[in-house]
């Protein structure tokens, strides 16, 4: 036997109870596919009968099982599951079957039993059951070698009696679990009511603006999404996020409101709690952002716990839930880090998931939030933030499909209101108000223009016509005062922070009291009982607020069915109270300055343009002049641009803002300026987007008073289109906005010629509208090769258009390389490269230096031989140098020499990479090399890495 395996399967690691046969049917780890006994008549694996056993026969397993022979045989198979190499395991599977058959037969001689055959299903049985607790083989991968090569050294023995104080907690748990079968086969059982628990929870969709006989299996109505990578722009499938994905995962989804951040959620959810292979199976745990309470000492931990409690009615100890984080069987979902509205709780909050994520390395993590406003509360790395996309044509056409065969329309009906959506294509996408646009369709006929339309709409449509539609009474204060209470309700909210987590009702009472009484002269007792047969109406019957469970002091606690509607009821209140649009500019102001991700603004401005005659223009017109002073200069500039999709507003304030807009890019030096301004811009929907493109082309040849430029509308633009574009801000957008940044980059391509901005520089090489020789300067300067873009935390060393171009191929004439080459002598030790770039860098290496060496010698080319440095570096790990020099300098004195450095070199750094016939430079050979080929050389040799080590 080999000796590894021989040492693991044969040391004994103290005792252990295993779980009798009959347990292990009996517990809740079982799930279908897995494999029992079924009361004590059959043995059944993945739904075959595999034998027949008596209950006598039942018995004896049972006491077999109970052996310190299997225990430790078993406890053996865990510890090589978790430490060995992959590699190792099927050997150690193998072995372990093979000593578990003689085990048995052994027992069976002994006892006079007659069920020896029975080794191979039994065996299935106890493996499987431990399979299916175990980490995951890719949970399995991120555990370090070091700590692997500790528990097969003291089969994790040293690691939990604290002897290896350094031994993360999580690996700890790891340990103490599989020395104990019985735990696993509990914790295994553990996952499975939690999966079923959540598949019950989120079984069902009920459309909450839709009649309430509506309640549909959840997959019936759910759409697939997509998600984009934030940073390349790559698009994909969402479950790609989760399902298949390594273990550990750490996920940001953001996405615009409405967008169904939470809905996605609820499917992945619907989704993890159906994965039932031993690789796939996790539990799903979710906590409510909107739930959390800074005033509590709770731990993240201690959160999930009561969610499990008391949304489940699952009482699982944190002791039990801290195994099966360390484990890695989890997905932690964290929806809505938005909704803790106050900045640095949002910040304290997120620093405890990241926390969180450290103490349990293996556990996959989620994270939900609004994507307007997240840099201000964002998680590090190693989180990776993707975007939940809108819904595409086909997607609108699907949840269209789907939506009107659940509610019984008609074929003819469907296609009306598809045309009818063309209308309003900008608000579509949105799958809150494609869902709520279905509804006002079915039951007025048409459906509005404007989104502040669409919410008076759907909120009619929820709070007083649903039930009066089918000739069922609502209450008196409902009719006569619904909305005014609801905008009392809404203003309530929005001014208490705490109460986004949820109102007691007797605070609300107070409320809805105050109201009647000082409104329509109501005593306050009847005022009190009127109250409350308001809110119990809004528990039973309203779909805009809603009771959500109950506090310490068992009141219940109310909140608004989505936050939309709050918004859309607190402006309503906002704009009837003011009395000028001054009041009304001073909300607009509060309200971004509370949360830019907020659409109340943009709601506001809207109710205002109602009231007022040209609300909208005058409130933007006013921002304007609130964003040149020398405090708030161009703080509400992306708020005006946001502004601009709200309400039509005449063309001279609109020109108004763009010019603003030319101002402050002109001057701009701040970073978060120009990445706001660029989102806002992308934002425009399409009359402003059409205009934005008429003024860019048509230039400021007469500016506005006060603007300060001395670039055009177009010439900003572009640049600020080619620093998005390699930062990934761009990827998103190109499809509508790609065609008008090359139509504007063509017009203004000359006047950028002489522009010192290396984004720019390099965008438009990429694009062929400039061309290398345009720019041979910044080419000689190494502008070209790597430029770098300050943007925390997306910025670094982006490639430059020459590396671009000789990937593509189109390597340029030989004074450009000589130029590049000398560059990257200077470069060499000091520029430090990360990720894909490095990998990139090593290819242009390869192609820059095989293209100058074929033209030329060393002497034209100095910087050549350091060029052969860094290559015969990374080639001594990666690939024959002898291989790549080869085509190169065949049969001359330079490879022979080459080829001599690289074979020293890895003999000092014991790599095998050149065959013992080569001969190595002594050391007084290496003392004289520096004449030949630079002062690098012999220090090289040696062993000094000249590039950066995380080139690679």
């Amino acid at each position: 036997m080999d000796p590894l395996i021989g040492g693991v399967l044969g040391r004994a690691i103290g005792s252990m109870v295993i779980g009798t046969a009959k347990k292990m049917g009996n517990a809740r780890s079982q799930a279908v596919h897995s494999p029992e006994i079924i009361g004590d008549q059959t043995l059944e694996i993945e739904g075959e009968i595999e034998a027949i056993a008596t209950e006598g026969q039942i018995l004896q397993i049972e006491e077999f099982l109970k052996g310190p022979e299997v225990a430790r045989l078993t406890k053996s198979y865990c510890i090589a599951r978790i430490a060995c190499p992959r590699e190792v395991i099927k050997i150690v599977e193998e072995k372990s079957a093979l000593g578990f058959a003689s085990l048995t037969e052994d027992w069976c001689k002994q006892n006079s039993a007659e069920w020896a055959s029975l080794h191979e299903p039994l065996w299935h049985l106890l493996t499987t059951a431990i399979n299916r607790s175990l980490p995951t083989q890719s949970a399995l991968g991120e555990i370090p070698t070091e700590e692997k090569e500790k528990i097969l050294t003291f089969g994790g023995s040293a690691l939990l009696q604290g002897e290896s104080t350094y031994a993360p907690p999580f690996l700890r748990e790891i340990v103490d679990a599989a020395h104990d079968v019985d735990r696993l086969a509990y914790l295994g059982g553990l996952v499975s009511d939690i999966q079923r628990a959540m598949q019950n929870y989120y079984t069902e969709m009920r459309i909450e603006h839709a009649q309430d006989e509506y309640r549909i299996g959840f997959e019936n109505l759910y759409v697939d999404r997509d998600v984009a990578n934030t940073a390349s722009g790559e698009r994909f499938e969402a479950d790609r996020l989760i399902i298949g994905s390594p273990a550990g995962s750490r996920i940001v989804v953001t996405g615009d409101p409405g967008v169904g951040k939470s809905t996605f959620v609820r499917h992945l959810i619907n989704q993890v709690s159906h994965l039932d292979t031993p690789d796939d199976r996790v539990a799903p745990l979710l906590f409510l952002c909107r739930q959390y309470q800074p005033t509590r000492e709770d731990t993240v931990l201690s959160l999930l716990a009561r969610f499990l409690s008391v949304e489940l009615s699952l009482e699982v100890s944190e002791k039990d839930l801290s195994a099966l984080l360390s484990l890695g069987r989890t997905l932690v979902i964290f929806d809505g880090v938005d909704e803790i509205i106050d900045i640095p709780q949002r910040r304290a909050f997120i620093a405890r998931i990241q926390a969180f994520g450290h103490r349990f390395p293996l556990a996959t993590i989620l994270a939900t939030a609004r994507r307007v406003g997240y840099k201000k509360a964002s998680f590090s790395r190693p989180f990776q933030n993707y975007e939940l996309a809108e819904f595409t044509q086909p997607q609108i056409a699907d949840y269209v499909e789907r939506w009107f065969q659940i509610t019984r329309r008609t074929e003819l009906e469907k296609s009306h209101f598809l045309r009818d959506l063309e209308s309003i294509s900008d608000i579509s996408p949105n799958p809150l108000m494609l869902s709520l646009l279905c509804t006002l369709y079915r039951t007025r006929g048409y459906i509005p223009t404007n989104r502040r339309d669409v919410y008076r709409d759907c909120a009619d449509l929820l709070f007083r016509r649903w039930d009066s539609m089918r000739q069922i009474e609502t209450p008196f204060d409902h009719r006569q005062y619904g909305a005014r209470l609801m905008q009392e309700l809404a203003l309530f909210y929005y001014r208490s922070a705490a109460a986004q987590r949820g109102v007691e009702e007797r605070q609300l009472e107070n409320v809805i009291s105050r109201f009647f009484q000082d409104t329509s002269v109501v005593e306050p007792e009847a005022a009190r009982q009127r109250a409350h047969d308001f809110l119990e109406f809004c528990a039973d019957r309203a779909w805009l607020l809603t009771a959500r469970g109950t506090s310490e002091r068992n009141q219940r606690l109310f909140s608004f069915t989505h936050r939309t509607f709050n918004e859309y009821y607190a402006a309503e209140g906002l704009v009837r109270r003011a009395n000028t649009v001054e009041e009304v500019v001073s909300e607009v102001v509060g309200a971004f300055e509370s949360d830019p991700s907020s659409v109340l603004p943009d709601v506001i401005v809207q109710c205002a343009e109602e009231k007022f005659d040209n609300g909208a223009a005058n409130i933007v017109d006013r921002l304007i002049g609130l964003s040149t002073g020398p405090l708030r200069r161009y703080r509400y500039l992306s708020l005006c641009l946001r502004l601009l999709n709200s309400s039509p507003i005449r063309q001279t304030v609109v020109d108004r803002v763009f010019a603003h807009l030319n101002d402050g890019l002109s001057a701009a030096s701040q970073d978060a300026f120009t990445g706001d301004a660029l989102g806002a811009i992308l934002e425009l929907y399409r009359d402003p987007r059409s205009r934005f493109e008429r003024v860019a082309l048509e230039g400021y040849n007469s500016p506005p008073a006060g603007t300060k430029t001395e670039w055009t509308l177009g010439e900003n633009f572009v640049a600020l289109w080619c620093r998005g574009f390699f930062l990934g801000q761009t990827a998103l957008f190109e499809e509508d906005w790609n065609p008008i940044y090359r139509t504007i980059a063509t017009s203004v391509s000359q006047k950028l010629l002489t522009s010192n901005n290396l984004a720019v520089t390099n965008l438009l090489i990429r694009d062929r509208l400039h061309t290398i020789e345009d720019h041979i300067q910044k080419f000689r300067s190494g502008g070209l090769f790597i430029h770098y873009i300050n943007d925390y935390p997306y910025g670094g060393a982006v490639l430059g258009s020459y590396i671009r171009l000789v990937l593509q191929g189109n390597l340029t004439n030989e004074e450009n390389d000589a130029a590049l080459l000398s560059y990257v002598d200077r470069s060499i030790g000091s520029v430090r490269i990360y990720g894909e770039i490095g990998y990139d860098l090593r290819k242009l290496l390869i192609a820059a230096v095989s293209n100058s060496s074929r033209r030329t010698t060393n002497d034209r080319f100095p910087a050549l031989s350091r060029w052969f440095c860094a290559l015969l570096w990374e080639g001594s790990e990666k690939e024959c140098v002898e291989e790549f020099l080869r085509p190169i300098f065949f049969g001359t004195e330079t490879f022979d020499s080459f080829l001599r450095m690289a074979a020293t070199r890895t003999s000092v750094s014991n790599v095998k990479r050149f065959e013992p016939t080569i001969s190595r430079f002594s050391n007084s050979e290496l003392d004289s090399l520096s004449s030949t080929y630079g002062s690098w050389s012999s220090s090289w040799c040696r062993g000094k890495k000249l590039l950066p080590q995380r080139i690679r």
